[in-house]
This record gives structure tokens, sequence and C-alpha cells, in this order.
């Protein structure tokens, strides 16, 4: 590998850029990743710290695609709860 980089591996945590992120999830909602036997590929999209994610990431896709592909989706979703029940 160049630079003498080892590559990226299970468990390893890297930066994405939320636009791209976007079209991850655009791609495998439309099935449009196809593999060599022509059927829709899925499961490719990788899945977030949603806790690490920045709020500007609404601008590209709706919270509940972050949510869905969040690890930490069952504390993201009790901290959701909490705050609404502390606006109501």
């Amino acid at each position: 590998p160049q630079f003498m980089f080892p590559g990226v591996r299970p468990g390893d945590r890297w930066c994405l850029c939320a636009s791209r992120y976007a079209q991850l999830i655009e791609l495998e909602r439309e099935s449009a990743v196809r593999g060599e036997d022509g059927e829709p590929v899925t499961g490719f999209v990788p899945r977030i710290h949603i806790r690490a994610t920045h709020e500007r990431s609404l601008e590209h896709m709706d919270l509940e695609a972050l949510l869905s592909r969040a690890v930490d989706e069952e504390e993201a979703r009790a901290e959701l709860s909490r705050l609404e029940e502390m606006r109501a």
C-alpha cells in the first residue's frame, strides 16, 4: 500500500462525507448496485456512530436514514425520547 497505509480493517473508524454517504443510501434504496450475477447488492452502506455524526448531515439525509444505520441506534433513540419528554 502507498505511504505504508495498511488499509482499513474491521472495527476501524473513519470520517465519511455526508453527501457521499447520502449517495450510498440512495444507491442501496434504488438497488442500483448489482453483482456479477446481475442481482442487487445490499449491505454495502457502512454503519455509523450517530453520536459522532454532525447535525449538518441532516442537510443531506433524514434522521431515520441515519438512525437505521447507527451502531448506537438504541442509545440515540432513547436520548431522542428523553429530549422529547423534556419538551412536552
